[in-house]
């Protein structure tokens, strides 16, 4: 029988925590390879109307998305898969 998982619960929000939520705008979003120089993979101007990114993969095979990083040639790939058992 298969053991349910324990979930995990949200640590409260305090006063504190929000005052140091910084928004950036114009903002750039980038990912980072072990400690190696951030790589942007978009922006947005300070009179955008995006303010997030949104990555949606569906559940085939030709599902996934790869950042790579021209200095190094690292990549990082998000992907589907069949569930592992």
């Amino acid at each position: 029988m298969a053991r349910k998982k324990k979930p995990q619960v949200a640590p409260d929000v305090t006063s504190e925590m929000i005052d140091v939520i910084q928004e950036f705008n114009p903002c750039e979003w980038v990912v980072q390879f072990d400690n190696d120089e951030p790589v942007v993979f978009t922006d947005n101007s300070e009179n955008s109307t995006n303010k997030q990114v949104v990555i949606t993969l569906g559940n085939n095979s030709n599902s996934f998305i790869k950042f790579t990083d021209p200095n190094t040639g690292k990549f990082f790939k998000l992907y589907a898969r069949q569930k592992q058992v």
